[in-house]
């Protein structure tokens, strides 16, 4: 589902597309607004632009005014040039707003520390990307998780088919996959093929097998054997 689109990128629940590059939701941990800088929304320019100008304007005056001494029509015209020229060039430039005004960055920060810009024309609009991209890493981190939990569950489900747990076993396994974190059920079932591999090779007494294995789904730290 897309969150957000804009001319040069694309927001969607799992990834950020941005040209050619594409970014996964889950890796972002941060987004911020930031201004452009004058270099970036055209303020530099126009200020070289008026300098420039008030320059030129002011060569073509004293030009101008030196022709007026020696009577030079040629120095008198390109002297009224200059200043016609230099004139406009600050008013046009003084008048115009600058190339990005009211434009903003939103910059994101991956967890690998790779940072890229989107490019926003309004502080709304920057701030409707940064909801979308904060909105894409929760989304995108959600579903990291559901597809562990769904894995670790099929493992569960294959011990069940193989007769290491019972259909009693399998109900309590599953309460016990889902209240608990990602590291414990990788641990408990490791312990559980340990334990079965145990009891098959005459290790383990049946009762002992069951009362350990009751142990791990229960969510005992006790070790497999």
């Amino acid at each position: 589902m897309d969150l957000y689109s804009g001319r040069d990128f694309v927001i969607t629940d799992e990834v950020i597309i941005r040209g050619h590059e594409t970014y996964q939701g889950s890796a972002v941990t941060s987004a911020k607004i930031w201004e452009l800088t004058d270099a970036e929304d055209g303020t530099d320019e126009r200020r070289q632009l008026v300098k420039f100008g008030a320059g030129t304007a002011l060569v073509g005056l004293l030009v101008f005014a030196s022709s007026l001494g020696n009577s030079s029509l040629v120095a008198a015209i390109v002297g009224l040039l200059l200043l016609t020229l230099g004139a406009l060039t600050v008013k046009y430039t003084w008048g115009a707003d600058p190339k990005y005004r009211g434009h903003r960055n939103v910059e994101v920060t991956l967890s690998s520390g790779e940072q890229f810009s989107l490019r926003a024309t309004s502080e709304d609009e920057a701030q409707a990307i940064c909801d979308a991209v904060h909105r894409a890493a929760s989304s995108a981190s959600r579903s990291k998780r559901g597809a562990s939990v769904a894995e670790e569950l099929a493992k569960l489900a294959a011990l069940r088919d193989s007769g290491v747990l019972s259909g009693e076993d399998w109900e309590r396994a599953k309460d016990l996959f889902l209240g608990k974190g990602p590291d414990q059920r990788r641990v408990a079932i490791e312990h559980l093929r340990q334990l079965h591999g145990l009891f098959k090779a005459g290790v383990l007494s049946e009762s002992e097998f069951n009362s350990k294995k009751w142990d791990i789904l229960a969510g005992s730290s006790k070790a497999a054997g």
